[in-house]
């Protein structure tokens, strides 16, 4: 657990990919059920 995010595939995969949604600490250092919260509004949204 750090104090900074951590996204080393989001610069790698854009453009590649239709879409990218970057979610939970790989977007910003927060707790974990708000990760969670975070990952079912993505896939509501799918």
């Amino acid at each position: 657990m750090g104090s900074k995010s951590y996204n080393p595939l989001e610069e790698e995969l854009k453009g590649t990919v239709k879409e990218l949604y970057v979610i939970g600490d790989a977007k910003a250092v927060g707790q974990a059920n708000k990760a969670t919260e975070e990952a079912a509004a993505v896939a509501f949204r799918l």
